[in-house]
Formats: structure tokens, sequence, C-alpha cells
């Protein structure tokens, strides 16, 4: 996951110009407005270097809501780690259970911080659907990954670990013993076939 920065935009570019409180005053405005425009100047603070800029423009994207979910999407997949925590986080009150796949794929970023936030968006977003969409989500990623994750996921919260565990072999028999019952099942069908194919099985017994 390269740290690519966005181009700065001329109206990024003058507001930089400004002072911190004329910054925040430009941050306010853009919430405020709610057009194409101000949404994506605010998507381009995630990308600041400054940290309390960051927070402040994450603040406002919260509160606008999930008409910037899919640009927020994109974000936590291609930019720097900070601006992929800021996504994260972001995603975790803005979002739907629908973004759950993506942040349990960000759970594998190479940083710490991004780890973190977005754990912290899962469990958030888990709280909408009692954690159905996550445990879809482990199902389907590696066994390494999942059991990385889960190992997280119990030291954050055990009983909600175990809960999600349940839903997961609920979905995946080969998570609970129902998949050693199919293939002794299996098993016995070809022994019987055998025995059937062997010379002179039809033969009656002497």
């Amino acid at each position: 996951m390269a740290d690519e920065r966005l181009p700065l935009s001329s109206t990024l570019r003058s507001l930089k110009m400004r002072d911190l409180e004329g910054q925040l005053s430009a941050i306010a405005e853009l919430k405020r407005e709610k057009s194409p425009k101000s949404l994506q100047t605010l998507l381009e603070f995630l990308c600041d270097e400054s940290w309390f800029l960051r927070e402040k423009a994450a603040d406002a994207l919260m509160e606008v809501g999930a008409s910037v979910v899919p640009e927020l999407l994109k974000l936590a997949q291609n930019s720097l780690w900070f601006t992929r925590a800021c996504a994260a986080r972001i995603l975790g009150r803005a979002g739907s259970p629908e973004c759950t796949a993506r942040l349990v794929e960000l759970f594998a970023d190479r940083n710490r911080t991004v780890r973190d936030s977005a754990l912290d968006a899962i469990l958030e977003l888990a709280a909408q659907d009692g954690g159905e969409s996550l445990a879809i989500s482990l199902v389907a990623i590696p066994p390494g990954m999942r059991e990385t994750f889960l190992g997280s996921l119990r030291k954050a919260n055990a009983p909600f670990a175990e809960k999600v565990v349940g839903m997961m072999q609920g979905r995946n028999p080969a998570q609970d013993g129902t998949a050693g019952v199919e293939q002794e099942r299996e098993s016995e069908i070809i022994d019987v076939r055998d025995i059937i194919s062997r010379p002179g099985s039809d033969k009656p017994a002497q």
C-alpha cells in the first residue's frame, strides 16, 4: 500500500496560506456548504501533515455522513498512513456495516495506528448489525489473517469475539465439528463403491 499524497487543489493551497484560526474557520464553512467541491476540499485536508487540521476535517466529515463514504474507502486504501487511519476512524462513525470488509483488509496494514483505527471502526460498525457483516468478512479472509484479527478482537472485547466466532461457525462448516461428520460420510460412500467395484463382488457368497 503506497504512501501517495493527493495533489493539492487551488482551494486547499489558498486555505493553507491562512493562519490557524483562518483554516479552522474555513473547515467550519466547508462543512456548512456540503457542496461536492467543499467536501472534496475537506477530504484533501485528511492528507495534511498537521494532525490538528486532519482531526478537525475528520470531525466535519463525520457530521456530513454517508455521502463521503465512497471517497473515504478510496483514501483508506491508497493514501498516507495517517490518512488511512483518519479514513478508518471516519468510516466507523459515518459508514455502514457494508464497509466492514474493507476495514478488515485494512487491519493487515503495516502501520499499527492504522490497524488500531480499523479495529475501533469495525467495533463501531458491528454495533449496527450485531457483528453479522464482520462474521461474513472474516470467513472470506485467509486463516492466518483471521486468527490474528480474532486475537486482537478478543483483547478488545472477548465476549463479542466469541459471539462472532459462533456466527462464523454457522456460516462455514470447516470452522466447527460438522466438517468431520461430512468427511466421515463421504468416506463411507467411497468404501461402499469400492466394494461394489471389486471383481466377483456380485457373486453370491458360498
